[in-house]
């Protein structure tokens, strides 16, 4: 079960987010298939190589990439998609402490950008969605995906 999650709110705290990069897809490519890697369903190259090249279909039709590095790679990234009026931020999280800075780039560029909402998916029993909260969104919604696992 995911949450929709809308920002309505001043964040708890303001963030440094001087350090984090705006990126270009295949910037990201070896970082997006490490994540998918941990996956349970991502232990097959060809589904590692199939996920990775569906992000190429987002950057193509617009997305734009934040990221932090550390230690020579990128360590946590933020995904905004946008129709001009509403952003949405699908961050990956590598337990490094930048999330917050990487969500709150993507959210002033949202903002900067004139949209009127900016929201994201997040997985209701993960710890990220807590982040979300104090960082000023609320939970509107939710969206229930079924799987048949054999």
């Amino acid at each position: 079960r995911d949450v929709v999650m809308t920002h309505r709110r001043a964040p708890d705290r303001e963030t440094e987010t001087e350090s984090i990069e705006e990126v270009s897809a295949e910037e990201l490519a070896d970082a997006w298939a490490a994540g998918i890697r941990t996956e349970p369903w991502g232990q097959e190259e060809e589904v590692v190589r199939q996920l990775v090249g569906h992000k190429y279909v987002y950057a193509a039709a617009g997305a734009r990439f934040f990221a932090a590095r550390s230690e020579g790679g990128v360590s946590s990234y933020c995904e905004l998609y946008t129709d001009g009026r509403t952003g949405q931020t699908l961050p990956e999280f590598r337990n490094r402490g930048l999330a917050r800075a990487v969500v709150s780039k993507a959210l002033a560029e949202s903002s900067a950008a004139g949209n009127d909402l900016t929201f994201l998916l997040a997985d209701a029993s993960d710890w990220p969605k807590h982040l979300y909260e104090k960082l000023g969104f609320d939970t509107i919604g939710a969206i229930y995906d079924f799987a048949l696992r054999r």
